[in-house]
């Protein structure tokens, strides 16, 4: 389940497909920010795997892309917010892949999140 999620904080982490597999705290309240990059024009997106919606809420990805005239299949980033609400540990993961072969991901990011 992905819920609206408030930007008035400010991020305090912003996490990348480098810290794949790597454990994270957070404290009630905090924000932070999921970047992962793909490439437009292939049919591979960014999907993140549904969570405890108690102790983190997922926005919806925000997409930015490359906006260079002439370029075509450009570098796109999938932006999501993730508020820490409740104390409690998640495994927040993501897998890049081509919605009609959802369950054969190119690459896969997982962070194991704790919120204190």
């Amino acid at each position: 389940m992905f819920l609206a999620v408030g930007l008035a904080a400010t991020p305090v982490a912003n996490w990348t497909a480098a810290d794949d597999g790597k454990s994270v705290t957070l404290t009630v309240g905090d924000q932070a920010t999921l970047t992962l990059s793909a490439s437009a024009g292939t049919g591979y997106l960014w999907k993140i795997d549904p969570v405890d919606a108690t102790v983190l809420a997922v926005s919806e990805a925000k997409i930015n892309a490359d906006r260079t005239p002439g370029l075509v299949g450009g570098p796109v980033q999938f932006v999501w917010t993730i508020a820490a609400k409740a104390p409690g540990k998640v495994d927040l993961a993501a897998k890049l892949a081509r919605p009609w072969i959802a369950d054969n991901p190119a690459q896969t990011v997982t962070i194991h999140v704790a919120v204190k």
